[in-house]
């Protein structure tokens, strides 16, 4: 199963019939199977029931953040392509099927691309005034493969970039002096602050107590804190995350800094686990 954590929300980039829609809105893409089933009662006895689905259906339903003339022709499925900054409503008998392609964030920092075949279904209100456009919403319904029964094709790959691995530690002071952190240092100052330093960006939301803390190395005991971005020069460092005690740690203890798997950098790539250990003067 997936981690939540793991699998971002958010715009979703579109292409239909080999045209890019651009992005949906923040909503991105909702996807609804339907299956119609039938139950067949067997020969031998009226006990044993078999199950089979006859019918299955599928829609894709998101909003485009924005409309040119040759999206609307390919949604509306008209007959003539905009020729001159003209658009002419002239409408097709039958629809037409056309590949859709969806491509947008994946688990573990990774692109997700999701490719079928549908026609569109409906269209949304458009509201054409002065007032901030909302986007238009679109129902397609997915065309399966009655040989494969394959209504569509999902991809993950991993994005590539730098991995956010802690590329060292450090002690930092009230006025940001860094000191060098190495695993089993001892005679730490209690009252000081404790940081990694990444090779890259670490994204925002990725800063929290359930990717960095601080423990007690016996009993496991966590340690009350604040966690912050570093400064390189007085300015805030995005490559840098601190976590500052509410309170000097206990003197001659043992401390582990804890990075657990996972956390994203601003590219969407993932880190492995990470920890120090140190013991406080």
């Amino acid at each position: 199963m997936l981690d939540p954590q793991k699998l971002l929300i958010g715009p979703v980039r579109v292409a239909y019939g080999g045209q890019d829609m651009g992005l949906t809105t923040d909503d991105g893409v909702s996807y609804t199977p339907e299956y119609e089933t039938q139950k067949f009662q067997g020969a031998q006895s009226p006990l044993v029931v078999h199950k089979h689905r006859s019918a299955i259906s599928a829609m894709l339903s998101f909003t485009v953040a924005q409309m040119t003339q040759k999206n609307w022709h390919l949604l509306e499925d008209l007959a003539e392509e905009p020729a001159a900054g003209v658009l002419r409503g002239r409408y097709k008998v039958r629809p037409t099927e056309r590949e859709i392609v969806l491509t947008g964030p994946g688990p573990d920092g990774g692109t997700r691309v999701m490719v079928a075949t549908g026609s569109v279904s409906s269209l949304g209100e458009v509201k054409i005034n002065n007032k901030e456009y909302q986007g238009l919403a679109v129902e397609i319904e997915l065309l399966g493969d009655p040989e494969t029964n394959e209504l569509w094709v999902m991809t993950d790959s991993v994005t590539s970039g730098t991995v956010p691995n802690p590329a060292s530690f450090a002690t930092v002071t009230s006025g940001d002096v860094e000191t060098s952190l190495a695993d089993a240092a001892t005679g730490i100052n209690p009252a000081l602050s404790i940081q990694a330093n990444f090779p890259v960006a670490i994204r925002p939301d990725q800063v929290n107590e359930r990717k960095f803390f601080l423990k007690t190395a016996a009993g496991n005991t966590r340690v009350a804190g604040t966690l912050s971005w570093g400064k390189t020069t007085g300015v805030v460092d995005y490559t840098k995350v601190k976590f500052t005690p509410t309170s000097a740690l206990t003197a001659a203890t043992a401390y582990d800094f804890i990075i657990v798997d996972g956390v994203l950098s601003q590219d969407g790539i993932p880190g492995a686990f990470a920890a120090i250990q140190f013991t406080t003067a």
